[in-house]
C-alpha cells in the first residue's frame, strides 16, 4: 500500500463513508476452512464507489449479473486493514455480527460504535448504497429516502437528520422520507459538506434548481416559452443522471 493510500486508514471522513456503504451493501463471510472475504456490490453506474475502496485496500472488481459490479477482498493484509477500519464504525446489527465473528477469528476486540451525529460521513456512504432522490413533477415535490427491511437504522437517521419513517406494505420494508422543503434543502447542505460518491450526487446538486424553477413557474406549460424550455432541460438532466 502506498503512503498516499495509507493516509485513508486514518481519515475519519473516508472511514465513516466506508462504514456507511458497508452497512448498506457490504458483507463479511467466513468459509468452512476459515478464510475471510469482504464483498460489496453496487450498480454499474456507481462503479466509482468500488474503485474508491479498491485503491486503498486492494482486491478485485468484477461484473455481476445485470447492471451490477462486485468488489471482493480476501487477502489477509487487506482483510485486517478493512476490519480495523470498520471496527467501531458500523451501525447495521447484521454487519456488526459479521464483523464480530471476523474479529474473534483474528483476536481483535470488537469496539462499540458511538451514537450517530450530524457531522458524520456515515450517512453519505449509507445513502450511496441504499438511498434515492426522486420528484413528483405534478406537485413539484422532492423526496429524499432510504428503504430498509428493519426500521432500526432509519429511526436513528430520522432522529438526527429529520424526516419520518413509514412502513411500506407493498414491499414489506420501511422507508425514511424527507419531503418538506426546509428539510430537503438542509439535506442538500449536508451533501455539500459530505458529498455522495455515487451518481446520486448529480440529483442532490439539482435540487436547488428544481425549487428555483418551481418558484419561477417554469413548470407551467407555455408553448415556445423560454421558461418551459428551461424546465424541460432541467427535468432531462434529472432523469438522465445515470447515463
Amino acid at each position: 500500500m502506498s503512503i498516499e493510500n495509507k493516509r485513508y486508514l486514518k481519515d475519519n471522513k473516508y472511514l465513516d463513508w466506508l462504514a456507511g456503504i458497508t452497512d448498506g451493501d457490504g458483507c463479511f463471510t467466513i468459509s468452512k476452512k476459515g478464510y475471510v472475504s469482504f464483498e460489496l456490490t453496487v450498480e454499474t453506474s456507481n462503479l466509482k464507489c468500488l474503485y474508491r475502496i479498491k485503491t486503498v485496500f486492494g482486491g478485485n472488481i468484477k461484473p455481476g449479473k445485470g447492471k451490477w459490479h462486485r468488489y471482493k477482498l480476501h487477502h489477509k493484509e487487506g482483510i485486517i486493514n478493512i476490519v480495523n477500519s470498520l471496527n467501531g464504525r458500523l451501525r447495521n446489527p447484521v454487519r456488526i455480527l459479521q464483523l464480530d465473528k471476523v474479529c474473534a477469528l483474528y483476536n481483535i476486540k470488537l469496539l462499540d460504535t458511538p451514537s450517530l451525529n450530524y457531522s458524520s460521513n456515515w450517512l453519505s456512504g449509507f445513502f450511496d448504497a441504499d438511498g434515492s432522490i426522486y420528484i413528483n413533477t405534478t406537485f413539484v415535490q422532492v423526496f429524499i429516502s432510504i428503504s430498509q427491511k428493519d426500521k432500526y437504522l432509519l429511526d436513528q437517521i430520522a432522529f438526527v437528520y429529520g424526516g419520518k419513517v413509514y412502513p411500506h406494505g407493498t414491499t414489506n420494508t420501511f422507508k425514511w422520507i424527507v419531503n418538506k422543503k426546509i428539510e430537503v434543502l438542509a439535506m442538500t447542505e449536508y451533501f455539500k459538506k459530505f458529498p455522495l460518491i455515487s451518481k446520486k450526487m448529480i440529483r442532490a446538486n439539482l435540487i436547488p434548481s428544481i425549487y428555483e424553477g418551481y418558484s419561477r413557474n417554469w413548470h407551467k406549460k407555455r408553448l415556445n416559452m423560454v421558461e418551459e424550455k428551461k424546465w424541460k432541460e432541467l427535468l432531462e438532466k434529472w432523469s438522465n443522471y445515470d447515463i
